[in-house]
């Protein structure tokens, strides 16, 4: 991504919706944190974590995603938009197409809406570095199910449009409960995750770094999936259910 991660564990978005921790996560021991995810009307608030002092080069991301009343065809203006709102304010931005709008753009009936929305970030990210005179790397984050077998289309699509990273939000499905958040300590399903990240490995074959999120809960847990081809793992429900020093502690 061009970019120097203090260390490779991070904070999902999700946690820290409007950057109110933002860049500070590394006095916890993070080395990023992806805040947001923001629709494209929340984008042009400033954000409070993006203007805060750098601590210890902690990697500031900043998750972007559609309107929730928005449709597909809709979706690269809702993207755009927020992507020139927040490229001088983050290191990374991440096009979040894990909500239910987004996740319609992945069904094979809007192929073409998907692949317009990849080639025009890219063409946005080219026109912004030239304006700003700075690169901001551009990940997507999509959902894999836990007991899913076909690799989504859109990863290799992800690495031939030299897109900067994937962000693979490996999910059991809902509801999301502590009792889900136990069940996900089971090591059969911390295989399953691993086999997820070890597949797209194989298929990216270094075209692309793996940035690993979902059920991650100790140091072994990061060891894992570092181990199955994952460049950066985040962290979301451990931080809810163990507390802010689990950076600390466990991991």
């Amino acid at each position: 991504m061009g970019l120097s991660f203090p260390n490779p564990l991070g904070i999902a978005a999700g946690f820290d919706k409007q950057g109110a921790l933002g860049r500070e996560a590394g006095a916890l021991g993070f080395g990023s944190i992806e805040v947001g995810t923001l629709g494209p009307q929340e984008a042009s608030v400033c954000l409070a974590g993006a203007r805060s002092p750098d601590s210890a080069g902690t990697i500031l991301g900043v998750s972007i995603g559609m309107d929730p009343q928005s449709v597909p065809r809709q979706a690269c203006h809702d993207y755009l938009e927020g992507l020139r709102s927040v490229w001088n304010q983050a290191d990374y931005v991440a096009i979040n197409l894990c909500s239910r709008q987004a996740a319609a753009l992945l069904h094979p009936s809007h192929d073409e809406l998907l692949e317009e929305l990849l080639v025009a970030l890219k063409q946005e990210q080219r026109a912004l570095t030239v304006l700003s005179g700075r690169y901001v790397p551009l990940a997507v984050k999509v959902k894999l199910s836990l007991e899913g077998l076909a690799l989504p289309p859109v990863v290799t699509r992800l690495a031939a449009l030299r897109f900067d990273a994937l962000t693979a939000a490996i999910d059991p499905g809902p509801p999301a409960t502590p009792q889900r958040y136990v069940e996900w300590q089971a090591p059969q399903r911390q295989r399953q995750a691993c086999q997820w990240i070890d597949r797209l490995a194989v298929e990216l074959a270094g075209r692309l770094p793996i940035i690993a999120v979902g059920g991650i809960r100790s140091a072994w847990h990061v060891s894992e999936r570092l181990r199955a081809g994952a460049t950066l793992v985040q962290l979301h429900n451990a931080l809810v259910y163990e507390g802010p020093r689990v950076a600390l502690g466990k991991i």
